[in-house]
């Protein structure tokens, strides 16, 4: 049986509510990370143009693939947050998992942001970022757990 952390979500939701509201700002996010960056590039593909073709070329190729991956990673959490949303609604703890996976990296990511952070408000931010990060975490772990031990217990019981 997997460990449930916690009972409520923020404090005051159910664990499915906070799930539900985390999966959709997830999509949210992701959905506009994912436009903005591609817009983002192209922006700063243009902005950066020196005149000369070829390195006008190399640099909008550059930022075009650096934005994109950008892209295509916030479409992952798109992904993973409508994966959420079904797991919640049809509670199977296995579509939860793309989820707990990219938090655990974002996590991994925020951690790693901190010990690059310079300056006392990036430090803040940095942390502040990290908390909330480990936090909706260990939200998302506990519905895993509960939704499993729930269906665990509907087999074995």
């Amino acid at each position: 049986m997997a460990k449930q952390c916690l009972n409520q979500c923020c404090f005051c939701l159910t664990l499915e509510m906070g799930g539900y509201i985390i999966g959709w700002l997830y999509i949210i996010g992701g959905s506009l990370a994912s436009i903005g960056s591609i817009a983002l590039g192209i922006t700063f593909a243009n902005f950066l143009s020196s005149g000369d073709p070829e390195i006008d070329e190399a640099i909008y190729k550059a930022l075009l693939i650096l934005f994109s991956i950008y892209a295509a990673i916030a479409l992952i959490y798109v992904v993973a947050g409508i994966l959420l949303i079904l797991g919640i609604k049809k509670k199977e703890h296995r579509k939860i998992l793309m989820m707990l996976i990219m938090m655990g990296i974002g996590v991994g990511a925020s951690f790693l942001n901190l010990t690059f952070s310079a300056g006392n408000y990036f430090i803040t931010t940095s942390i502040i970022g990290a908390i909330i990060q480990v936090y909706f975490f260990v939200c998302i772990y506990s519905l895993y757990a509960k939704i499993k031990n729930e269906i665990i217990g509907k087999t074995y019981g």
